[in-house]
Order: structure tokens, then C-alpha cells, then sequence
């Protein structure tokens, strides 16, 4: 196949996304030669379209090859993540020390950092030290009440608290912000224990619109 005949392929398949066609878009894109795909965003949208389907290994196999395209920070970004979420722990672990040359310390670095940890079994005090790093270097609410529901299960009462105060002080309305007042509630209440599960949970999502 040529290069205008990948590139009208493309476009149908574009077509068929937008008209929510995914499985059809999906058994077209699998007959492409993913090296032949000449645009970066039609790689990306190619590669969400099987994430959707939870064929991780194809999606990857892009992300893969958009890297080794662009070399760019956001191609490694998007690999590395989905590495992880693969669960590919020593693959992953090579990708973040490459991640960290290219990217240096910035805020994806440091979420980077805490997703490898979790993924490698690492224990929750490992987890908050990573957290508490990016706090002192970029704060935000959601990885903010990250760190205060790993003190609660810590046992770390007071901690949890103070860093409650924080995301309503920096913040002061939201979705997350309503439950680190919600948490904080909880802690002070006189009948608060430390939490018995062990499962970490994930982060809080933004609300775009906020």
C-alpha cells in the first residue's frame, strides 16, 4: 500500500471514530502498516481506539512507534504509562530512567515516579516520600489529597489533617476540595481509627470544568 493510499485509509478510518464505528475503525487500522502511518495524531487516535477495545499490545506497539519517530517527551510520557498500567514492571523501569534524562524533574516525572513505585509493590511510606517531593516542587489538589489519604492509612492523623487545611487553603472549592474537608472530618472525629485496608487507592480525577 502507498503512501496516499494509507493516507486515505486514514482519513476513513478518522470517518468511522467520529461516527462512534469503533469496531469497524478498529478492523481497519489492524490492516495498516502502523509504520506507513504518516500523521502523529492519526498514531495517537489509532492507538486510543484499541485502548478502548483493551488491546493493550497494539496500542503499544504504536506508542512505540511514535517515539522512535519524534523522540518527543509526551510520545515517552503516554508509553510509559500504559507500560506500567501493562504491568511490564522491568520494561517500565528502563523507560523511566530514559524519561528522566529526556524530561529532567517536572511534575510528569514525579508522577511517573509514584505510578512505577505503586506498580513495583513499593510500601506506602515510599509512595508518600515521592509525594512529598512533588509537593514541594509543584503543588496540585489531586495528588495533594493523594498524599493526605496516605497519611490517614498511615496513621498519620495529624499530617492527614494539616494536609487537608492545605488543599482547602490553596483551592478552596471543588470536588476534591469537598472531600479533603470531608476526610479532615473524619479524622478529628474522636472515634477515628486507622483505616484497616491496605489497597491504595487512585488518585482523584480534576473535574475539567473546575
Amino acid at each position: 500500500m502507498g503512501r496516499y493510499d494509507t493516507a486515505v485509509r486514514c482519513a476513513q478510518v478518522r470517518n468511522l471514530v467520529e461516527q462512534h464505528q469503533y469496531l469497524k475503525a478498529m478492523e481497519e487500522i489492524e490492516d495498516l502498516d502502523f509504520e506507513s502511518i504518516p500523521s502523529i495524531s492519526d498514531s495517537y487516535l489509532f492507538a486510543a481506539v484499541f485502548l478502548k477495545a483493551e488491546k493493550m499490545d497494539m496500542a503499544k506497539k504504536l506508542y512505540y512507534i511514535v517515539y522512535n519517530r519524534t523522540a518527543s517527551r509526551p510520545a515517552l510520557y503516554r508509553l510509559l504509562m500504559l507500560v506500567i498500567e501493562m504491568g511490564d514492571v522491568e520494561e517500565a523501569r528502563e523507560l523511566y530512567l530514559t524519561y528522566e534524562v529526556v524530561a529532567g524533574v517536572t511534575l510528569d516525572t514525579y508522577v511517573l515516579h509514584y505510578r512505577l513505585a505503586k506498580a513495583e509493590g513499593a510500601p506506602r511510606t515510599k509512595l508518600i516520600d515521592i509525594l512529598e517531593h512533588l509537593k514541594r516542587d509543584e503543588y496540585t489538589e489531586e495528588w495533594g489529597f493523594q498524599l493526605a489519604k496516605l497519611y490517614e492509612m498511615e496513621g498519620l492523623r495529624e499530617k492527614c489533617i494539616q494536609e487537608c487545611d492545605r488543599i482547602v487553603c490553596w483551592f478552596g472549592t471543588g470536588k476534591i476540595v469537598e472531600k479533603a474537608k470531608e476526610l479532615k472530618q473524619r479524622c478529628m472525629s474522636p472515634a477515628w481509627t486507622k483505616p484497616l485496608v491496605d489497597r491504595i487507592p487512585e488518585p482523584e480525577k480534576v473535574d475539567p470544568e473546575e
